[in-house]
């Protein structure tokens, strides 16, 4: 089955100043995944994008949370507001002085065009609760197949507790990005709903954040992340690809982040408080949960991170070790220079205990861990300097240092330099790294952007690094590098096109030689879309090359079209792929349409098709729905999936519902 939609003819116009989420996401987000199986995190864009903010009734603060907006950029829309009124359409971000295409594109995707507001008298927290903006949303999704898992032939340590529906429900409070409160319910599917423990989700996460004025800058109850310095003690993993980090203006904000997403890891769960007394800036915060492990005993060999209680295994895991954290930094901020002290406990009721093999000799042991830094950043209008040095208790040291500069107009220039000793040891960690771990790594990455002409875009950047550990694939230090490069050229509003170039290399280990080889994998991508009426069309044509270390050469091919429009006040998107791959290695990405609080980014390898058909309806000024089909087929293959979930098909078909009631 295939949906061959590659020409439409439409009349009416289109807004083209409007960039298309999915095309955000491919500059900002890493979509290949390392050889650790470390996925770059997208959940914070994913969150602002979720949860847009009226850009007329916003701070500068806000503003900078977007990666794309610096200070310069930031002055320009609050100055353009004060000066003209609210702004009320994203046309008319092209009279803002500082804003180039990208940023005009790019704006509509995380804020709204609401009213200034006038009035700024004191408001009760009742009253905030009350009269905020709300949300409730409601997912299900129904596949049309059965998985080994859900098959009473199976074994009773492989069937699943639960039926094939997953769902969840979400409930979001915002009022005047001054109080948030969310809650999120959730069940994967296999895990069972209103039984065997479950009240009736298998999960839940809540909070209640608070953005104050004056002393008390910030506070949150619930489930909640930090984010400090360079994230060496504590991170969020935001902006932590290579094209992420050089296309974002700045470094990501310090501070309090409600967790907001549905990964059931990654977070705490407790309290937190920022306050500022002058320039010194100081936040506090604590946690105690429960996480998945596998464990024996009072030894604990491994934090799960995937959430899945679906077989009895997973069941006995759950919630079966506590963590608790304990944190503070301090900060004092002086013109265009600041700097900050943070100290960061985490403590596990079970001791770390490492594996006997080659490449676990340098994994966490003991059950507590401390970790102190001392971070900085010297910010003017062509120069941004920060960086940050860690240690652990006992001295194991870990920093990282870069420089932004922009000595032309249209010239942005960006160098890092990493260094991450063999035993440093950091739970709540999480900065960027070549090999996916924040351990065991010396790298520096250089990358430039340069804007030629008024409708060229020409970015790219060199990573090279040095993994001081054996790794699963190379039991002995090995030597990795990444380049990619990427041009874009608008022809007009309705018209642009897109060059990618991506290559990944590190050594690995053999059987068949003492010595490292290099395992490479280089990847191309032409992508032009084009806008027709009120058609948005993007065509992607991707190519692979896989030279493992040792082995035959694999290769590649897909072809992509997406498309999305308005009709009749239907919201729709489409998009169909075929692709052709020797095997997994050989594997390409797209991002496929999908629904609001969810993500389609797939992973295509083998021989065969798939495609996505997304639809959305306003119905009255209350309730929207909106609606999914998915389908996989392989043309070389009788089964897909592994294990437990295995389909006995060749063919996948999914559907999803959402309802979301606005207040």
């Amino acid at each position: 089955m295939q949906i061959l939609l590659f020409f439409v003819l439409s009349v009416c116009p289109v807004d083209g100043q409007v960039m298309e989420w999915a095309d955000f996401l491919d500059d900002f987000m890493d979509s290949e995944t390392d050889d650790d199986g470390t996925e770059s995190d997208v959940d914070r864009l994913q969150e602002m994008h979720e949860n847009p903010f009226n850009l007329n009734d916003c701070s500068r603060d806000d503003l900078l949370q977007l990666p794309f907006v610096g200070p310069q950029q930031a002055d320009s829309i609050l100055v353009y507001i004060r000066k003209n009124g609210a702004i009320l359409s994203a046309g008319e971000l092209l009279l803002v002085h500082g804003l180039d295409f990208y940023s005009r594109s790019a704006l509509p995707l995380f804020v709204y065009f609401g009213q200034c507001r006038t009035e700024r008298g004191f408001t009760s927290f009742f009253n905030q609760l009350l009269y905020g903006h709300q949300e409730v949303a409601g997912v299900a999704t129904i596949p049309l197949y059965k998985r080994r898992g859900f098959k009473s032939s199976s074994r009773l340590s492989q069937r699943y507790a639960g039926g094939r529906v997953s769902g969840s429900l979400r409930y979001r409070n915002n009022y005047r990005n001054q109080l948030y409160v969310g809650l999120t319910a959730k069940n994967d599917d296999g895990e069972p709903f209103a039984k065997d423990g479950n009240y009736p989700f298998d999960s839940y996460s809540f909070y209640l954040f608070r953005n104050n004025g004056g002393i008390l800058r910030s506070w949150i109850v619930g489930d909640y992340k930090i984010h400090i310095g360079k994230g060496l003690t504590s991170g969020i993993g935001f902006m932590n690809s290579g094209m992420g980090l050089l296309t974002s203006r700045h470094d990501h904000g310090q501070g309090i982040f409600a967790h907001s997403g549905s990964g059931e890891y990654g977070f705490l769960r407790g309290g937190a408080v920022s306050f500022a007394v002058g320039k010194l800036h100081v936040m506090l915060f604590g946690s105690v949960r429960k996480i998945d492990a596998r464990v024996a005993g009072d030894s604990l060999f491994a934090v799960l991170t995937t959430g899945y209680h679906r077989l009895p295994l997973e069941r006995q895991r759950k919630n079966n070790v506590q963590q608790s954290v304990a944190g503070a930094s301090a900060d004092v901020q002086v013109k265009v220079f600041h700097v900050g002290f943070s100290a960061v406990s985490v403590y596990y009721d079970h001791t770390f205990v490492r594996g006997n093999r080659g490449y676990q000799q340098y994994n966490m042991e003991g059950n507590m861990f401390t970790n102190m830094s001392l971070h900085y950043s010297y910010e003017r209008k062509k120069v941004s300097v920060g960086g940050e040095v860690a240690l652990t208790s006992d001295a194991q040291p870990a920093m990282l240092h870069d420089l932004r500069c922009e000595p032309l107009r249209n010239l942005r220039i960006f160098l890092q330099h990493r260094y991450y000793g063999k035993f440093y040891q950091a739970p709540l960690g999480w900065a960027y790294s070549g090999g996916g771990k924040c351990r065991g790594e010396h790298g520096i990455m250089l990358g430039l952007l340069w804007q030629p002409r008024k409708k060229w875009m020409l970015s790219g950047f060199v990573d090279g690094y040095r993994l001081l550990t054996p790794s699963y694939r190379a039991l002995q230090p090995a030597n990795g590098y990444t380049i990619e490069g990427e041009g874009s050229y608008v022809f007009s509003d309705i018209a642009k096109i897109l060059i990618r170039y991506n290559l990944r290399s590190r050594q690995e280990s053999s059987n068949k030689h003492a010595v490292l080889l290099y395992a490479m994998k280089h990847s191309l991508r032409l992508q032009p879309q084009i806008n027709v009426g009120h058609f948005v069309f993007t065509t992607s044509l991707d190519g692979c090359c896989y030279k493992p270390s040792v082995g035959r050469i694999q290769y590649g091919r897909m072809l992509s079209e997406r498309v999305s429009t308005t009709l009749l006040n239907f919201q729709l998107a489409m998009s169909s792929s075929w692709f052709h791959t020797a095997d997994y290695q050989a594997c390409m990405y797209v991002h496929q349409p999908c629904l609001r609080y969810t993500r389609n980014a797939s992973a295509f390898f083998y021989h065969g098709n798939a495609g996505a058909f997304v639809i959305q309806r306003q119905m009255g000024k209350h309730l929207n729905f909106s609606g999914m089909f998915t389908f996989l087929h392989y043309t070389n293959r009788h089964n897909i999936g592994a294990a437990d979930r295995t389909i006995y098909s060749s063919k996948k078909f999914d559907l999803m519902f959402q309802l979301r009631w606005l207040i």
